[in-house]
């Protein structure tokens, strides 16, 4: 039995706009601001060698989130990413419309990094609190 592929792209171009998001007609947002959280390292808890003989760490706590700001007062959260790469996310989306993800996540994935993704993350939790 074969699996046939379908992708979010498929599900978006299936649905009417109007049905997704009937709340928003005439409703224009922007992304007002990019911003990552860190999380509270409670404690260090060791470290051990992984199976590929690298050292890995173990701690309690730690990490980080994003959160995307739009001008009318949502904010979508997403998982966390290299700090160094907030500044080049930051001018990618910064005032564009969050509705158009297809877009911004075709730009926020061109380069090789991983964060990326959490950015797509926390714009689709946005339209989720959006519609």
């Amino acid at each position: 039995m074969s699996q046939s592929k379908f992708s979010r792209r498929d599900l978006l171009k299936a649905l009417p706009p109007l049905a997704v998001i009937p709340r928003l007609k005439g409703v224009n947002f922007k992304i007002t601001d990019l911003r990552l959280r860190r999380l509270r390292l409670v404690k260090e808890l060791g470290s051990d060698i992984d199976f590929n003989m690298r050292p890995r760490s173990y701690r309690l706590g730690g990490g980080s989130f994003c959160e995307i700001h739009t001008d009318q007062g949502l904010i979508g959260i997403g998982g966390g990413f290299d700090e160094s790469l907030l500044a080049g996310y930051k001018n990618q989306i910064v005032g564009a419309d969050p509705f158009d993800i297809e877009r911004l996540s075709s730009q926020l994935n061109a380069g090789r990094e991983r964060g990326g993704a959490a950015v797509e993350v926390a714009l689709w939790d946005l339209i989720g609190k959006a519609t």
